[in-house]
């Protein structure tokens, strides 16, 4: 018998035609991202810093960001703020390599879905893409059931 989470696994069917962006000025961290996110099933769409990363939120059809915070020229919390300004359905999962409480705590409050801390697992980033997809389908399950 398989659980509510399993609908939500990464690389499960519910994943499969989902885009990601990435956002992170460290080449090595976006390419792993990619590759691991590539083998669970998604598409994804990579850039360089928050203002390549609002380009292509213009030109892409993006369902998850994930994105670094420090980052040159914008950095990971004010492209947070323009992406919610811009795409409020699109949620952002941010990652870090400087974390303390009061940056997890400013990234949450300005609409971060979740955060990561580097250096990361796999694993991470599977589990809170699961729990972004879980509140994805049930915000959508929300304004399915307003329409009727």
């Amino acid at each position: 018998m398989s659980s509510h989470n399993d609908r939500y696994s990464i690389g499960s069917e519910s994943s499969k035609g989902m885009t990601i962006l990435v956002v992170d000025d460290e080449p090595v961290v976006r390419k792993v991202l990619e590759r691991s996110l590539l083998r669970e099933g998604f598409r994804v769409v990579t850039a360089g810093n928050g203002i390549e990363g609002l380009e292509r939120l213009e030109g892409t059809k993006v369902d998850i960001v994930i994105s670094d915070i420090m980052m040159p020229q914008m950095d990971g919390l004010e492209f947070l703020v323009e992406v919610k300004c811009s795409y409020p359905h699109v949620p952002v999962i941010l990652i870090t390599g400087f974390a303390d409480q009061f940056t997890g705590k400013q990234a949450l409050e300005a609409g971060a879905e979740d955060f990561i801390v580097k250096p990361f697992k796999n694993h991470d980033i599977r589990y809170a893409l699961q729990r972004t997809m879980v509140r994805l389908e049930q915000v959508k399950g929300k304004s399915a059931s307003k329409k009727k």
